[in-house]
């Protein structure tokens, strides 16, 4: 699959690829332009604890959890000291900005190994409107930042020389730097690139590509990093945020061996890919989405939440891009033994993974690596789906018709999923996004409220006055409120916004939701000792007398 030699038509790829950039990293900077503030709730938490580095000179790695991975809490830090600007216009701008740039690398991943512009942009513009990589990468998130480097890391390793075993270090250190950033990110990307390490060094030592000692060198380089990972997490009790019990890791060894072993490695070190193996991929591909789905629908994540049927009908445009991915990994093998070890590895980590969380038994584990299963699927998905566009218009060049209409079903499948993300779909970003009336609302309260006035609401209303100005909030006595209808509830100040009231109390967790008791916003109205003190048409503040 190469590109044209066509000098014409080699500038308008070259136009629409940078037009194609423009509009994807433009995306996920329109909510710093148009909120006015950075997007989503967690950013406050980063800024917060960027203004206290600048304050006291250091950091306290011991401190909370958002202290245990202070990558990003650091580089706003740095930011804001060596460019001169306030932590707040950093985290509202650049950090975005930064986050994109892992659309640069991932271009740049695929077109090295495809060989293929046109496979790259296409790879391109599919995973660019994805929306939860549009919620993620367009603020102050932990995650957003961990992708810039693991997008790095991958081209770094597709990329390096065999010949000089030196080059492993670029793919060392930026692994390396994920560690600190994001725990849950290394945990799938990290099982990923394992894979795709183990495998390539297999393929290295039978082909010969490398001398005995350069072979120890690269391969005590890649596992060190693994192993650096091991002991960060167990000094900072990550085994309490992922639990591992004796089926969970029978399930997870188990996966490991029989998808990644005995499928993955046939694949790499026969001389061929036979028809039945391209069938047990595609129906494993086929089972982990039904898995997925069913994960989320019929195993609530928490006892509250399931996924609701209006939002998975938004999904099932998606199946689009997941045929074209089949395509892509059924034609695989026309491509580079690289190709077919950095894929298939990605692939096979994810089926891994997904056997452990849904097997696991820990509603905490479900939740954290299905959703973000979802999140990383998008990546090899989107990248399989060009490689698939193209392969099928080569060996049916009279039908690029149908090959068209379905790129354009899975531009434009990931589009409505785009739009109630930003509209407040109770699953796809309801809580994750500030608006300004919510803002006022917040700075209003900063200004009228005493110190220790005891403010509820949900999560969405309380986050930038716990994290950022440690207020006195309480989320577990806005759920005592607002969804048990507890009219004894202690507070001050109790917030309500109309997107509470149109999808529900949005819990801590992020994804968890439940609505509202029916009674409740009236009562507030109506009770003598409790009255309207603001209104925006967005958020109504409720002040409770002295006598509580």
């Amino acid at each position: 699959m190469e590109t044209s030699t066509n000098p014409f038509w080699n500038n308008v790829q070259a136009v629409v690829t940078v037009a194609a950039f423009v509009l994807c990293i433009g995306l996920r900077l329109i909510p710093a332009f148009v909120l006015a503030a950075p997007y989503l709730p967690d950013p406050w938490v980063h800024i917060a604890k960027a203004d206290s580095i600048l304050q006291w000179g250091y950091f306290d790695i011991w401190g909370d959890y958002a202290d245990h991975w202070p990558g990003l809490n650091i580089l706003i830090a740095l930011l804001s000291a060596f460019l001169g600007i306030d932590t707040i216009t950093v985290g509202q701008f650049l950090i975005p900005l930064l986050c994109s740039l892992s659309l640069v690398f991932f271009y740049l991943l695929i077109r090295r190994l495809t060989g293929s512009g046109l496979i790259a942009l296409t790879s391109l513009l599919l995973m660019g409107f994805a929306s939860p990589l549009t919620l993620i990468m367009g603020t102050t998130y932990k995650e957003g930042l961990a992708r810039l480097f693991l997008s790095a890391a991958l081209f770094a390793f597709v990329t390096r020389s065999s010949s000089r075993v030196v080059r492993v270090l670029p793919v060392v250190i930026c692994v390396g730097v994920i560690i600190p950033i994001h725990h849950l990110t290394f945990l799938v990307a990290g099982t990923a690139l394992l894979f795709a390490v183990i495998s390539t060094q297999i393929f290295s030592l039978r082909r010969g590509e490398l001398t005995r000692w350069s072979w120890l060198f690269q391969t005590f380089g890649y596992f060190s990093v693994f192993a650096f990972a091991v002991l960060y997490y167990v000094i900072f009790n990550c085994a309490g945020l992922l639990p591992v019990d004796t089926t969970s890791l029978v399930v997870g060894l188990f996966a490991y061996i029989v998808l990644f072993g005995a499928l993955n490695l046939r694949r790499l070190l026969a001389t061929g890919t036979t028809t039945d193996l391209k069938l047990v991929l595609g129906g494993l591909m086929i089972v982990a989405v039904i898995a997925l789905a069913g994960s989320l629908i019929f195993r609530p994540i928490f006892p509250l939440t399931v996924l609701p049927a209006p939002t998975l009908l938004l999904l099932a445009p998606l199946l689009a891009t997941i045929t074209l991915a089949w395509m892509g990994l059924a034609s695989i093998d026309e491509l580079s033994t690289q190709v077919k070890i950095l894929f298939s590895s990605w692939v096979f980590a994810l089926f891994a993974i997904s056997f452990y969380a849904f097997f696991s038994g820990h509603s905490s584990v479900n939740l954290i690596l299905t959703y973000r299963l979802f999140i990383f699927s998008l990546a090899p998905l989107s990248a399989l789906a060009g490689i698939g566009v193209f392969a099928y218009a080569s060996s049916h060049p009279r039908r690029t018709r149908i090959v068209q209409t379905g790129l354009i079903i899975g531009l434009l499948a990931v589009l409505p999923v785009s739009t109630l993300a930003f509209n407040r779909d109770p699953f796809f970003g309801y809580g994750c996004s500030v608006t300004p009336p919510i803002q006022v609302s917040n700075q209003w309260l900063a200004a009228h409220a005493p110190t220790d006035a005891v403010i509820v609401g949900d999560h969405l209303f309380t986050y930038y006055l716990e994290y950022y100005l440690e207020r006195n909030t309480d989320v577990a006595g806005g759920i005592q409120l607002f969804v048990g209808g507890d009219h004894a509830t202690t507070f001050a100040f109790a917030g309500v916004h109309s997107f509470m009231e149109e999808n529900g109390f949005w819990l801590p967790s992020g994804v968890q939701w439940t609505p509202l008791d029916t009674d409740i916003v009236d009562w507030l109205a109506t009770q003598a000792e409790i009255c309207l003190v603001f209104n925006n048409g967005v958020v109504q503040l409720y002040r409770r007398g002295q006598s509580n």
